[in-house]
């Protein structure tokens, strides 16, 4: 009999035979039914067989899966009707290609006849639009089965995931490598930690190695990561500009209040503009006497006349919302919405337009204090790890020279040209 291509069927349904039967089908018409009923598969639900008369279990277990039945039956019968068109097009047009070896030639192929071919049906973009979409649910299914080695459907790029979601995924992929292997996260050694990192299956390898440095210091394992050596700030320490900028904040009465403060503690405390957007006034002590700030365990004493601005800016604060605003905010520098602090690029932009590059003269102020203070005494007060203040001190402890020595050393980009070059 003359072969017309793949037929939409519905269950319950007789099988169709062949008026010359072939050698071999999947399921045979004599077990059709008693496979039916003992599936228990809803009324209605379709099915698809090959233009042989080939029942292919692995294609229509999608239409069986419970994605698809949970879905309307009018949405079933146009995804099997979508999925007809493209299987009908790999037959005809394509020499015959199995559902199970199209590529993206193949879609590519479909595409053009189906839109602009001027003897394909020409469809518009709606109709296209659903179309690919069911194939292209068909093929991501059949993926995640392990039923064909790639979805022949083009995938838009994916969006990095957030920093919390990575390393979450880091861990769960890391904990399935455990399990893949027969290894425990307890009885992980070194000599395990290096079967991972030569391992081509171990992914997300910057977020796992925070997660095993994070399960070494709990005690959760002995294997230990180290992280990349760091080597101090790249930018040149200048403090006569920092010790300028500070001058100008304690002293110039026309620059705003919040403003002053807030370079104030970044200069002087070297407190990230991340930092101090989140700082409450919980966090500020007021007396007769003076006012203390608390940025880490042990409150600091503020000199005068800083605290005389935070004394002001704790009266005074208010942000750019006035509509929706309750009450007083609870944060030191309040942002543009209700209830909200400014946001960290918002402060970052107020502070560069006095002349302050927060990153670079944060760490001219953590070097400088470094020199000055014990590590210990400096963690507690500015609210930094014990290891990065012995790392600060550790890096300053050397002398001007051999530092300075080392930055002109390093891979740094050229001044641009409306810097110039600054001379000493």
């Amino acid at each position: 009999m003359p072969v017309s291509g793949w037929r939409l069927c519905y269950f319950p349904a007789e099988l169709p035979t062949p008026s010359t039967p072939a050698s071999f089908h999947s399921v045979c018409a004599t077990g059709w039914a008693k496979w039916r009923e003992a599936a228990a598969i809803p009324a209605r639900t379709p099915f698809l067989l090959s233009p042989t008369f080939h029942y292919d279990v692995e294609l229509n277990i999608f239409f069986l899966s419970g994605d698809m039945l949970c879905r309307a039956w009018n949405t079933q019968d146009g995804y099997a009707r979508d999925l007809k068109a493209f299987l009908n097009f790999l037959w005809h047009n394509r020499n015959r290609t199995s559902w199970r070896d199209a590529t993206t030639a193949d879609h590519m192929a479909y595409l053009v006849w189906r839109r602009k071919d001027p003897a394909g049906p020409r469809v518009d973009d709606a109709t296209w639009d659903r179309e690919v979409t069911a194939v292209n649910r068909f093929y991501t299914w059949q993926a995640c089965a392990k039923n064909v080695p790639d979805n022949p459907i083009p995938q838009p790029p994916r969006r990095p995931l957030p920093p919390t979601a990575r390393h979450r995924r880091a861990a769960e992929a890391f904990l399935g490598w455990l399990d893949t292997h027969h290894l425990a996260l307890a009885t992980f050694g070194q000599t395990d930690l290096e079967h991972w990192l030569t391992d081509p299956a171990g992914g997300y390898r910057y977020e796992t190695a925070t997660f095993i440095r994070w399960a070494h210091a709990n005690k959760l394992t002995t294997a230990y990561l180290p992280a990349r050596r760091w080597r101090g700030p790249v930018n040149p320490i200048d403090n006569d500009h920092r010790w300028g900028a500070a001058r100008k904040l304690l002293h110039d009465s026309t620059i705003d209040t919040e403003d002053r403060l807030a370079g104030l503690l970044l200069l002087l405390y070297a407190q990230g503009p991340s930092t101090i957007s989140l700082l409450t006034t919980d966090q500020i002590t007021i007396s007769d006497t003076d006012v203390r700030i608390t940025l880490g365990r042990t409150p600091i004493r503020l000199p005068d006349p800083v605290d005389d601005l935070a004394r002001t800016v704790v009266t005074t604060r208010k942000g750019h919302a006035t509509i929706g605003a309750t009450g007083p905010s609870r944060w030191l520098f309040p942002g543009g919405q209700p209830g909200r602090p400014i946001s960290t690029e918002r402060l970052k932009l107020r502070l560069n337009r006095l002349g302050i590059r927060p990153s670079q003269t944060r760490s001219t102020a953590l070097f400088q204090l470094a020199t000055e203070i014990p590590a210990a005494i400096l963690a507690r007060t500015l609210g930094i790890s014990v290891n990065s203040a012995v790392r600060w001190q550790q890096i300053s402890a050397g002398d001007w020279t051999s530092y300075a020595a080392d930055v002109s050393q390093r891979s740094t980009p050229p001044p641009r040209p409306d810097q110039g070059i600054r001379t000493v």
